[in-house]
């Protein structure tokens, strides 16, 4: 099966190596023809041929041969073939044109043997085809030898040995290093974090599947690829934005921070560090990106959170502290009227304060994770009941009618009453506050097979589209309410209701339009699922 070449960076470069030993070795050879010719060569002419054909083959690997492009098209084990068939062709002439069973040169094939072991690791039959060349190339070359005898025969066994011995040792440490690089290779694909590794020659080696997400794009096959060909496609300019580090080519880590504008901006940090270095100089870089949304998101509503709070404490306090000084001050001087004023603002204050005091803790209490619903049968009907007889007399003062539309008899839920009270009142309350004098507000309820549905509907100016779930974040802040004496408050109450509402099993949604008013929705699972109706097929039973 043809690997991916997101997984072939490593053959990669070894290719690359290759074309540089070639390289070093063709270069010195000629210099051995130049120097020592009369002394080691048999058949010059044969030898040059050689020569001239290695070096052709280097300067057409080195600087034509695109082998990203064979890499990218998964043709890169092909052409590796291919070339280490030539070169054993080449090493082939050369050793017949210098001494052929006797050469020198005649162990230079184990290069190839080397190399071929290491790329095809994952191939069981390429190691024994490779020593099985290099063995019949030895062997043909003891065959031109004048006579036979057993010193050729022992020595033609020791170079095979060696050459299998070798080839053998070169596959089993490739196949140790490709499963601790495919083991790695998984570890680092299931990384919450997108990690990229970038060689020093701007040549990107990996790219896991959660930097692909993150750039909005497909990066499997940019494995063997330049920095410098990743630009086009929108999600390789994203990739680039991101490694724009790596450019720098910095030689310590550096952290940044960036934003990703899009459908929803996203929060990204992203980490270059350095991997090794040769003379001052990095062997490369890892690049590791976090997504920080929610981190930063909790850190603005945290921000926000305490705002709200300094400010929603600091009103009632100055009053307190103002009425103080007046009683401190001139409490003798007061008529009794005054003195009534005074004491309902103080009431009114702390009582705000208090308020305020037990949204915080209880929201608190109901995020902790240990935090548990006592549940019983509940009957819905008198939990509306409760509720409306609570906010009678605030909805006559505020000139809002409050009605309700509950049947008399609901079928029954699990929960926890009081619980089921808040969260009621926190609709009423919520719809009142945004119900200007003169408008209705309505409670009603609906059952389903498998759930009661209440809801409060008021006639106030409705939520705009784009809040119907803002409002329902905690510290939420949408629009003022409509009602003079209603404060803003925290932005707890639908957060604190619908928090309640999913631990009962259950949710709250909102329904609503702009100047025509809203609808709270809460949905709790029923007790006992309403039964099925009698089969329409099944026969009555006839009276005796």
């Amino acid at each position: 099966m043809r690997r991916p070449a997101a997984e072939r960076h490593l053959e990669f470069g070894l290719v690359r190596q290759a074309d540089k030993i070639r390289t070093v070795l063709v270069f010195y050879l000629i210099a051995v023809t130049v120097v020592a010719r009369q002394l080691v060569f048999t058949n010059p002419a044969l030898a040059a041929t050689a020569l001239a054909l290695a070096a052709l083959v280097s300067v057409w690997s080195l600087f034509f041969l695109r082998w990203d492009l064979l890499l990218l098209g998964g043709r890169l084990p092909l052409a590796v073939a291919l070339l280490i068939i030539f070169d054993l062709a080449w090493l082939s002439l050369f050793i017949v044109a210098t001494g052929g069973f006797d050469s020198p040169f005649r162990f230079l094939p184990l290069l190839v043997v080397v190399f071929a072991a290491a790329f095809f690791s994952d191939l069981s039959w390429a190691l024994p085809l490779t020593a099985i060349l290099v063995a019949c190339m030895q062997g043909v070359l003891a065959a031109a030898q004048p006579e036979a005898n057993l010193a050729l025969i022992w020595d033609l066994a020791g170079r095979l040995l060696v050459v299998i011995a070798v080839a053998w040792f070169t596959w089993a440490l490739a196949s140790v290093l490709e499963r601790e690089r495919q083991a790695n290779q998984r570890i680092v694909s299931y990384l919450t974090e997108g990690v990229v590794l970038v060689g020093s020659d701007g040549m990107v080696l990996l790219a896991n599947p959660r930097m692909g997400e993150m750039c909005g794009a497909d990066l499997q096959e940019v494995a063997g690829r330049h920095l410098s060909e990743l630009g086009g496609a929108p999600g390789y300019a994203v990739l680039l934005h991101l490694l724009g580090d790596v450019l720098q080519q910095p030689v310590q880590t550096v952290t940044r921070e960036l934003s990703l504008e899009g459908k929803q901006t996203r929060d990204l940090r992203c980490v270059t560090v350095p991997c090794g270095s040769v003379n001052g100089r990095p062997l490369g870089w890892v690049v590791i990106v976090q997504d920080v949304t929610d981190l930063k998101a909790r850190a603005r509503l945290k921000e926000k959170g305490l705002g709200l709070i300094s400010h929603e404490l600091r009103s009632p306090l100055a009053s307190l502290r103002v009425m103080a000084q007046v009683l401190s001050g001139v409490a003798g001087e007061l008529s009794e009227a005054e003195r009534e004023r005074v004491a309902a603002t103080i009431e009114r204050e702390s009582d705000r304060l208090s308020r305020l005091v037990a949204d915080i803790l209880e929201i608190t209490r109901l995020e902790h994770p240990d935090f548990v619903l006592t549940k019983q049968r509940v009957c819905l009907s008198e939990v509306a009941g409760r509720v409306q007889d609570l906010f009678a007399l605030t909805a006559a003062a505020q000139g809002t009618t409050l009605r309700s539309e509950v049947p008399p008899r609901l079928p029954a839920v699990l929960g926890d009453p009081d619980r089921l009270v808040q969260i009621l009142t926190n609709l009423v309350d919520n719809a009142l506050k945004h119900t200007p004098a003169g408008g209705v507000v309505t409670l009603g309820a609906q059952v389903a097979p498998e759930a009661v549905h209440l809801w409060v509907r008021d006639t106030g100016p409705g939520v705009p589209p784009e809040a119907l779930e803002v409002i329902f974040e905690k510290f939420a802040q949408v629009g003022p309410a409509r009602t003079p004496s209603a404060s803003p408050g925290l932005g707890l109450g639908l957060y604190m209701a619908r928090l309640l509402a999913r631990k009962h099993g259950g949710d709250l949604v909102v329904r609503s339009q702009v100047g025509r008013g809203s609808t709270f929705v809460l949905t709790l699972p029923r007790a006992e699922p309403a039964p099925s109706p009698p089969s329409a097929l099944r026969t009555p039973v006839a009276a005796a």
